[in-house]
This record gives C-alpha cells, structure tokens and sequence, in this order.
C-alpha cells in the first residue's frame, strides 16, 4: 500500500507540476494573437491564467499535504520503537492547524477563517 501512496502523490504533483509549464508555454504560444484584444478582455484572460497557475500550485502543496499525512498514519498504525526522537514542535502544530483547518473546509465549503500564527523558538532540544 505504501509503494501506491508515494506512486500516486508523485503522479499528481508530477502532473501539476507539467501542467503548470504547459500552461506557462501555452500563454507565450498565444500572446501574439491576443494582442489586438482590449485591455478588459486581455485582463480577463490573464486572470484566468493566473487563476489556474495558483490552482497547479495548490494542487502540489495538498498533495504534499496529503502524502505527509498518510505518510505518519503509516508510522502510526506500524507502531513505534517506543524511543523517543526530536521533533519539529512550531512544524507540528502548524500541520495540526492546517489539517483541521482544511477538515472544517471540508465540511462546510462557506467555512473560512484567517488563521495567525506566532510561533516562539524552538524549545531547547534535550530529553
């Protein structure tokens, strides 16, 4: 099941990823015949491009998002060592934050909050 897991999510972000240069190809391929357009209507078209750039680059950061999160289910479900290991504390309450926070997204797409964070420096590592 872990070999799916990566596989899929490096598919996707992979997809995105190209995704993203052919549109960034696609917009030099056009800009001549666009040219004659009006300012409202080449706004309009940028946008759109715009629009669908920042959704490829969305598309990378859940997949990434979506991966790390199976990734520690994994981790979780196997079991542990029992020993203890350092951890990234300001990283792992920012993970915990986006998660419930795309949860409640989930739920309800109307849902949106901002969200602040002030993270202090990370806590002396030691044991």
């Amino acid at each position: 099941m872990e070999h799916r897991r990566v596989e899929a999510a490096t598919v996707a972000n992979n997809f995105a990823s190209l995704s993203h240069e052919l549109l960034d190809e696609l917009k030099e391929e056009v800009e001549p015949a666009l040219a004659p357009l009006d300012a409202n209507q080449r706004e309009g078209i940028d946008e759109t491009i715009d629009l669908l750039s920042g959704n490829l680059t969305k598309i990378v950061e859940h997949g990434q998002r979506a991966d790390n999160i199976v990734k520690s289910m994994l981790e979780h479900s196997r079991g542990g060592s029992g020993e203890r290991r350092e951890v990234d504390l300001n990283a792992l309450v920012d993970e915990a934050l986006n998660l419930a926070y795309h949860g409640a997204r989930a739920q309800d797409a109307a849902f949106n909050i901002m969200l602040e964070r002030d993270y202090g420096p990370q806590p002396p590592r030691g044991r």
